[in-house]
């Protein structure tokens, strides 16, 4: 198609109208009045208002060409299109108006006679699908019906599935908020456990002090603390001991060391903190014992582990003369226990201390109220336990109050775990006589050594027991 008939069908778009001033103008789309200044502008306002009309024109253009290249050519024929007519934007305006009234009636009859049509259709089809259902045989209103039933139930199903996704749904955000909550308690856990750790470093330093200004106090606490420490520090020049490893490390590297290596560097590299705790934990204890019996109490180095009585006697003897307060007689056991290993005194197989010290003449300091104590231990346990024969034959601890075998699924298990067994029956059921008892045990212990309950359950019916038949009264005490 030539430029003169490309350039009528775009003068149907578009007009170019006097803007008052000399030789402006602007440009307007003949089907909405909308007026621009630009050619490009104006064509584009085109495309989105009146696109039929464009592709008109595009198709005018032929095939040959691209949208770039035929807009290009546009662009040259706008500046070139006639003057706006006076009231041609209204006049096209109206016509158009009137067309498509007169279409749109003209749709709305013909949409009137379809859905008359499909009215008809409708009744058609009704009557015809009542006078079907009429004639249906028993057997196709069963099938109706049971397929009504499987239209509910899968509905109903579809409910329940919606139901379970939303109480999964549900689970999965209380799920992430326990999480959430389980990370903020681990969160306050630990900072709990940094604050106890920090108090417990402060409450050691305290100790530490305090323990320092109670040595210039107690002529004899250099000597009673002696008992307890286990670790010296390993300069040569200082003779500190320590009960524990922590406060010693930190000794020696802050005071003798003075922030310096304690092991050398090898080929393997600087040892770790763990490698070095090992290393230097023996040592340290063994310079510890070292020290401990070089005291004034035990000259000569450490005895044999298994003394004969007049062992014991001079290391008493020595011990209670190296003393300037008489009261710290008391620690007579932990000082025993010092140079022949802790545990209870008669595992040498001379009785109890204070029958030990009666039988030679040893002064024995505060042991008449430990005595006391044992004595009222053993009554409050009779209190709770007894020990009788059971229906199989077997020597069981029984429960006064309520009368039921303690042991009843021992069987001929040893009493190690009988006592067991009936200690952790006080514990759950009689706990005011649990803790009393284990009160009194702190005091037995100061003095008697280490004492557990489970042995005193045992000395305390040791050798008694009596039949099922006698369940109901007292047994008797051998």
């Amino acid at each position: 198609m030539n430029s003169l008939k490309l350039a009528h069908e775009l003068g149907k778009l578009i007009a170019r109208r006097k803007t008052g001033e000399t030789g402006e103008f602007s440009y307007v789309c003949l089907r909405s009045g909308e007026e621009r200044n630009g050619r490009g502008e104006i064509l584009e306002l085109v495309k989105q208002r009146n696109r039929e009309g464009w592709e008109i024109v595009r198709n005018s253009g032929g095939g040959g060409e691209t949208d770039k290249e035929f807009e290009g050519k546009i662009r040259k024929l706008v500046a070139k299109l006639p003057w706006e007519k006076s009231g041609e934007v209204k006049n096209r305006t109206v016509k158009e108006t009137k067309i498509k009234a007169n279409a749109k009636l003209h749709e709305e009859n013909d949409e009137t006679n379809n859905m008359k049509q499909e009215k008809e259709l409708k009744v058609d089809k009704v009557v015809s699908a009542f006078v079907e259902t009429m004639n249906m045989n028993e057997d196709t209103e069963l099938k109706m019906e049971s397929e009504f039933e499987e239209t509910i139930n899968m509905k109903e199903e579809k409910e329940l599935k919606i139901e379970k996704m939303e109480s999964e749904f549900e689970e999965t955000i209380n799920m992430k908020e326990e999480k959430e909550l389980k990370v903020e308690k681990m969160e306050s856990e630990l900072e709990e456990t940094i604050n106890m750790k920090q108090e417990k470093e402060l409450k050691d330093e305290k100790m530490e002090s305090k323990s320092d200004a109670e040595e210039s106090e107690n002529p004899d606490a250099d000597m009673i603390a002696s008992m307890h420490y286990k670790f010296a520090c390993m300069s040569e020049t200082c003779d500190k001991m320590f009960i524990k490893w922590g406060p010693c490390k930190k000794h020696m590297v802050k005071d003798c060391f003075h922030g310096q290596n304690m092991v050398k560097q090898t080929n393997e590299g600087r040892p770790t903190s763990q490698q070095e705790d090992f290393m230097f934990l023996s040592e340290s204890m063994a310079k510890a014992k070292k020290q401990m019996a070089s005291g004034k109490w035990s000259k000569g180095g450490k005895m044999s582990l298994m003394p004969s009585e007049q062992d014991i006697v001079q290391a008493v003897e020595q011990f209670y003369a190296s003393l300037n307060n008489r009261e710290n007689r008391k620690h007579v056991l932990g000082h025993i226990g010092t140079l022949y290993g802790t545990g209870e005194f008669r595992r040498f197989g001379y009785g109890t201390f204070i029958k030990f010290s009666k039988r030679h003449g040893l002064e024995v300091y505060g042991f008449e109220e430990a005595d006391s104590n044992r004595k009222e231990i053993i009554g409050l346990i009779r209190a709770v336990l007894d020990k009788k024969k059971s229906q199989l034959g077997t020597v069981n601890f029984f429960c006064k109050s309520c009368g039921c075998d303690l042991n009843e699924n021992s069987g001929k298990k040893a009493f190690t775990v009988k006592r067991k067994e009936a200690r952790v029956h006080m514990r759950k059921f009689h706990r005011t006589a649990h803790q009393e008892i284990t009160r009194k045990i702190v005091l037995y212990q100061l003095y008697e050594g280490d004492c557990q309950l489970d042995f005193l359950i045992e000395e305390s019916f040791k050798g008694q027991f009596e039949k099922t038949g006698q369940l109901g009264q007292g047994s008797s005490m051998s």
